[in-house]
């Protein structure tokens, strides 16, 4: 019977965490995603300095969530979205939009391949 209990306590413990795991992850991409929108738009409307505002956030936000991120995916997805958002400032510029919505459907690609890995492990 103690095994029994200690089994249905292990597989709570497991539920409990991959639920928890899954909110996370999802919360946090999808603030990813969100802010790529957003600096695209302020990108179309010519706000390149509210835009570039925007990436400094999207910067600080993927690297606050680095470790939580990592403590579930492989640290090599985490940090290439890292990676991918980090090339984004270049092209926050007149002139560059092509190059810029190149890459941000680049870095959005790269968050949903993320989000999927994860999804997909579970």
């Amino acid at each position: 019977m103690k095994r029994v209990k200690g089994a249905l306590l292990l597989l709570l413990f497991l539920v409990v965490l991959i639920t928890i795991s899954h909110l996370l992850i999802t919360a946090d991409t999808g603030e990813m995603l969100q802010q790529l929108e957003e600096i695209g738009a302020l990108c179309d409307n010519g706000n390149f300095e509210q835009a570039k505002e925007k990436i400094d956030y999207l910067e600080t936000f993927c690297e606050e969530k680095e470790h939580t991120m990592a403590l579930f995916l492989k640290r090599d997805y985490v940090a290439s979205v890292l990676v991918s958002c980090s090339t984004l400032r270049a092209y926050a510029e007149p002139g560059s939009e092509p190059d810029l919505h190149a890459e941000l459907d680049r870095a959005k690609k790269q968050i949903e391949a993320t989000e999927h890995l994860f999804s997909s492990v579970v």
